[in-house]
């Protein structure tokens, strides 16, 4: 049975986790800047993952993120399976995210590419912001960021290590089971009604 990951906050905790990310950020530049010398125009998307795809896009706050990657690098200390296994699984979302064409096709009744792309882009990012805020949230609580966590982010982080500690186990995963396991995500964070999301900006719900 697996066991749920222990992680804490940090001496410094907000200025450690935002130096992270700034290292973070700045080694993504570099990979960006040698792969456009090398004329590798693809190599450098391999890395991205949903919270940094969802950051770079504008879609997830700066402190957020320096959070979870700082949680992510201690994680992959103490439950490496986990990370593992998310890498596997959410590259596929990412590659959805950023309109790879060797993505799987999980819209097959629209038969032009270009237009069957955009519109797997867009859904993937309107899911992948709903199910991944609240996680990344509680996260940024949990490394000392955030005061306030989030519940239903805690919740998501009870069903989504267990997956990702399974898909590692096995090395790949089947995007259409994977996208009933989005869909019942999506649910548990919509029905919270933690967040809201205006022209895909997120704000917290006022009590």
């Amino acid at each position: 049975m697996l066991r749920m990951p222990k992680i804490t906050g940090f001496t410094g905790a907000k200025g450690a986790a935002m130096a992270a990310a700034e290292s973070f950020r700045s080694a993504e530049a570099a990979r960006a800047r040698n792969n456009s010398h090398s004329g590798n125009s693809g190599g450098g998307n391999k890395g991205k993952i949903i919270c940094t795809a969802l950051h770079q896009m504008g879609l997830l706050p700066y402190d957020i993120f320096a959070a979870d990657q700082e949680y992510g690098r201690k994680l992959a200390i103490t439950n490496p399976d986990i990370v593992k296994g998310y890498h596997i699984w959410a590259q596929t979302v990412v590659d959805w995210m950023n309109e790879v064409p060797s993505a799987p096709n999980v819209m097959p009744w629209i038969k032009d590419d270009n237009e069957r792309i955009k519109r797997t882009a867009k859904w993937a990012i309107s899911w992948s912001q709903v199910i991944a805020t609240p996680w990344a949230i509680q996260m940024a609580h949990e490394m000392g960021i955030r005061q306030k966590g989030s519940k239903i982010g805690k919740l998501l982080m009870y069903i989504g290590y267990p997956i990702s500690a399974y898909v590692a186990k096995y090395g790949k995963v089947n995007p259409y089971l994977m996208l009933a396991v989005l869909a019942l995500l999506r649910l548990l964070a919509t029905t919270a009604g933690e967040y809201k999301y205006k022209d895909l900006t997120v704000t917290e719900q006022i009590k």
